[in-house]
């Protein structure tokens, strides 16, 4: 016999012997307690478009999914997620939203669609940060061109084996229809 959960909390296991009538197998029921297991920084999965190149002042997206060691769903406090978004030239960053995609109430028994953790500009969102999620989707819009790294933790586990995600950010077009002469010498 196996079976998985996918939830944390209290659970009794009953065993019934169906040759004698139902008749409960000795020791029976067995109480256990199911845990959330640690995030696994090399088991996580990091994917969507916003990982991969791109164009400057696009809207860019990825998603995030914590697994623990054996690749179950690894629940954290939706605010001990860390996204850093770093322009290599200058340092400069840029502040991402993250908004969990679904988090457990704390009972572990029902989700909820959640708000927000972190808005644009560093803000915080409305969600509430004592709940839990394990799925989180991240948008950001890079408005300079150059090597973009994306480092991403859950509290002091960093995802992507340690390594930063690097990505380059290409130049839009120039529409010459919005661009004007700010200072001109006719000498």
């Amino acid at each position: 016999m196996s079976f998985t959960l996918f939830e944390p909390g209290n659970f009794l296991l009953t065993l019934s012997d169906m040759k004698q009538h139902n008749k409960s197998i000795s020791g029976m029921p067995y109480a256990y307690t199911v845990y959330i297991g640690y995030c696994d920084g090399s088991r996580s999965i990091v994917n969507g478009s916003g990982i991969n190149a791109s164009i400057a002042g696009a809207s860019l997206g990825f998603s995030i999914y914590l697994k623990d060691a054996y690749g179950y769903p690894s629940s954290v406090q939706v605010d001990r997620l860390q996204v850093r978004i770093l322009l290599e030239a200058d340092s400069s960053f840029i502040l991402p939203t993250i908004h969990p995609r679904e988090t457990l109430n704390g009972t572990g028994s029902s989700s909820q669609t959640a708000t927000p953790l972190y808005e644009k500009h560093g803000r915080r969102g409305s969600g509430s940060l004592a709940t839990q999620a394990s799925i989180f989707d991240v948008t950001y819009t890079p408005k300079r061109s150059g090597i973009y790294k994306i480092l991403i933790s859950s509290g002091n586990i960093v995802l992507h084996g340690g390594q930063p995600f690097v990505k380059e950010v290409y130049a839009g077009e120039i529409n010459v229809a919005a661009c004007s002469v700010t200072q001109f010498n006719g000498k």
